[in-house]
């Protein structure tokens, strides 16, 4: 009985990846969808509200990196900046891939959290990369509004086994990573890992996805891994952004040791993240 449920288990990891490389792009949120369709069209809009728009959605920010990720525009994994990406694709092409973009029928409360914890990580990843002065500091907050898309893929495109997890993350008290791996046998970090590499992004964004829990497994990018993943439990320990659960992730000791930051710092961080976000907690989707 019990190889029985393992493999069926494991054969639904089989269809879920199968399914994950076949996505051409990911389902927003019914207004922020319109919205974007609205502001195209409005004459002189600018290029800036746009990118601020797009780049404060993961979905969206997702779709357009794939688009000139692609071996059609001859960046294949190395575009990062969102802004970058709409100027390379052109107003036509944003026009277009505006139009056909799909809507998310997921609950209300649980794709909004969702979006808010991803917008609020990325903030969080900001303000930690400045303070620690790294280079790139843009594409740390991108990574950080991508870090958890194999959570938008399952919540999304796959509700029933969502619903499944967060159902049994806050019946058993366990994070949703741990009972995505109970039930489905894969996590959303490995599923986001499937999409990043599937659509050609950078090292600088694949790592952080696929190793914001693990950041000891980053090779390649450890140091903005280990940002990521800081700012995901800071977000979580403040309590910004819970979509059904509030059991915050265990902080990897190592990452804290890489980033070499004081206690000092890291209570100054807290300060201002805890006072942006709650400045800008209401600012965009709540409104929607």
């Amino acid at each position: 009985m019990a190889e029985r449920e393992h493999s069926a288990v494991a054969s639904r990891k089989n269809d879920i990846k199968e399914e994950v490389l076949k996505i051409e792009d990911l389902p927003t949120l019914p207004p922020i969808a319109q919205t974007l369709r609205d502001m195209i069209e409005e004459p002189g809009i600018l290029a800036d509200d746009v990118s601020l728009l797009v780049s404060k959605d993961p979905a969206l920010s997702a779709n357009f990196l794939r688009l000139v990720n692609s071996p059609f525009y001859g960046f294949p994994g190395r575009i990062v900046s969102v802004r970058h990406a709409l100027t390379l694709a052109g107003s036509n092409v944003v026009r277009a891939a505006a139009s056909k973009i799909g809507v998310c029928i997921t609950p209300r409360e649980q794709i909004i959290g969702l979006w808010e914890h991803s917008l609020w990580v990325a903030l969080a990843s900001r303000l930690l990369a400045e303070r620690l002065q790294f280079t790139g500091v843009d594409e740390v907050m991108v990574a950080g509004l991508l870090h958890d898309i194999g959570k938008v893929v399952l919540c999304t495109l796959f509700v029933e086994e969502a619903d499944r997890v967060y159902r049994a993350a806050g019946e058993r008290r366990i994070t949703v990573l741990e009972a995505e791996r109970d039930i489905l046998d894969v996590d959303h970090a490995e599923i986001g890992l499937w999409v990043a590499e599937g659509w050609n992004f950078p090292a600088t964004l694949k790592e952080p996805i696929a190793y914001h829990h693990e950041p000891d497994r980053s090779e390649d990018r450890p140091l903005k891994t280990a940002v990521v993943h800081l700012a995901d439990i800071l977000v979580h320990s403040l309590g910004f952004g819970h979509y059904g659960n509030n059991v915050v992730p265990e902080l990897q000791q190592s990452a804290w040791k890489k980033l070499q930051m004081s206690v000092k710092d890291l209570r100054e961080v807290v300060d201002e993240v805890d006072n942006e976000l709650s400045v800008t907690e209401t600012a965009l989707y709540r409104s929607t």
